[in-house]
Formats: C-alpha cells, structure tokens, sequence
C-alpha cells in the first residue's frame, strides 16, 4: 500500500517460487524478497532470480526481522543489492526503494554507454590504454589487445614492455623516443608504427597519446589510444597510385609528371634544368606515354 500510494505498479507472490516464475516472463524493475517465505527463503530466491537472463543487475532488496550481523552479510553473499530490517515505516521503505530505482537506472545508462562506446571502438578498430609513469604500469583495453593480438590478460597492469613487445622491431626504437620526449615535455604525439600479428601478418596501427601531469607539472600518467589502420593506410596508397600512375602500364602520369616538375622548379628557385635519363623507347606505349618519354 505503502509503494502504490507512491504511484509505483506493484506485483505481489506468494511464494519464492512464484517470484522466479513470474520474473523469468517479466522481470521487474526493482524485487522485494521477505527472508521467511513458503517453501525457498528468501536468500535462496535471490540466488535463483540472479541467474535468470536480465537478472544479473536487477536491484533486489531483502526485508529481513533478523537485524543479526550473520544475516546481513548472507544476504550480500545471496547477491541482494540492499537489505532493510523490519517492521519498517512506509516511508522509509517507499524512500529506499526510489532510490535504489535511481541508482539502478543510472547504472543502466552507464552500462548502456559503455556497451554502445565498445561497440563503437569495434567498428572503428580503436582500443585505449594507460600507462603509470612512475610505477611503470600499463593497462590495455581488450579492444587494443585484439588489435595488438595479444591476450586480455595480459593487457592488466603490465609494464610498457608489454606493449613494445607487439610493435614491429625496426619501428620499437621510434615508438620509445616518441613516449619518452612526451614524458620529458609534457606533450602528445601521434604516429603510425608496425606491429606483429602471428595471424594476419603485419599490420599498421596509429598510436596517440597524451600526458597527465599532478599540481607540480610532473608527468604521472599517460593515456592513449591505438588504432588499426592498415585498410586505411592500403585504401590511401591505391587512391594515390590510381591518381599519378596510368593503371595500365603502371607508369607516371601527367598530373606526377607536372607535380615532380613543379617541385624540382621551385627548389631550384626558377633556375632549374629538368632532365632525365633515357633509356631505348619501349614499343608498348601509346603516343601520349611516347611523348612523355621522349620529353
């Protein structure tokens, strides 16, 4: 009566049992269980009712007589979210519910926005990371460890090592001076560097990060992300060939041909003589590549 009053739909059962039953049809915004109930108890219910589907983050609040430490702590351990002794007033009950209606949907918002963010990271291929500075720490996210393919796992509180490990061995030396001169100056950097991938070969990520420093401007902290962009990096290498090279013979075009002369009359300052060397015409150009040639 209390909670109608409050403009709040209640659904009452009679037994522990029908608690489970009508939450795996319709699983309620917020479940009262009475530690004395027929047949299950009320712990045993809330055991039951986590493992239901959706019944993971439901707020579940035990009303319990006995107001002994033992029962308070089986309650937590039974997976309720809160408990409340009775006999209790109304309003107080109706109050905790509210607000534990509250709190249940602001982690709902959260876990929303983080599903949607992961997702996000997933399409976009982008995983983040952070690296302590001074207990040399580094933290992966599991989208960054599928990119690096390296296991979860090894993404918790590793050193930067962990990380250095995965980068390509001719590109660490670049990584490391990149990290280093960030630390130094308190400044970000961004850069693409090579990685190992046992499964697809060798792949191309961009690494950005960006430093955190305490009251005092020392760097404490860095955090960052890494993006596989070796589609990317492959879809801009094709655009650029289709624009400056004929498809056909693979040879420059006209529009390289003006650029490279272009570049070539501005660092002489206008004084420049373009020349090339030549070598025997070969019979498979057309007249305009036959042009260019001999030009």
């Amino acid at each position: 009566m209390s909670l109608e009053q409050e403009a709040l739909h209640v659904e009452e059962m009679s037994s522990g049992q029908a608690a489970v039953e009508f939450a795996t049809a319709i699983m309620p915004d917020i479940i009262i269980l009475d530690v004395q109930m027929p047949g299950m108890d009320g712990f045993t219910t809330c055991q039951h009712l986590r493992r239901l589907p959706r019944g993971e983050f439901v707020p579940i609040l035990i009303m319990t007589g006995l107001d002994d430490v033992q029962s308070i702590t089986k309650a937590y351990e039974s997976g309720a979210t809160d408990f409340i002794v009775k006999p209790c007033h109304g309003l107080i009950l109706s109050q905790r519910v509210r607000y534990m209606l509250r709190a249940s949907q602001t982690l709902n918002a959260l876990r929303d926005s983080e599903s949607r963010l992961t997702q996000a990271q997933r399409i976009a291929q982008l995983g983040g990371w952070e690296w302590n500075l001074v207990y040399d720490r580094m933290e992966i996210s599991d989208a960054a460890c599928r990119i690096l393919g390296i296991s979860s796992a090894l993404g918790i509180a590793q050193s930067q090592s962990s990380y250095l490990d995965c980068v390509y061995e001719e590109d660490r030396k670049l990584v490391v001076r990149a990290m280093r001169v960030a630390a130094v100056d308190g400044t970000g950097f961004d850069l693409d560097h090579r990685i190992r991938d046992s499964d697809k070969g060798e792949r191309i990520v961009r690494l950005q990060g960006e430093v955190l420093s305490d009251d005092n401007g020392r760097a404490q902290r860095m955090l960052g992300t890494v993006q596989d962009v070796t589609d990317q990096r492959a879809t801009e290498a094709t655009i650029y060939f289709l624009a400056n090279y004929d498809s056909l013979t693979h040879l420059p075009n006209r529009s390289l041909f003006l650029h490279r002369v272009t570049q070539a009359v501005a660092r002489g300052m206008g004084t420049t003589t373009v020349w090339c060397r030549t070598r025997a015409e070969p019979r498979s150009l057309s007249p305009y590549q036959r042009t260019l040639w001999r030009s």
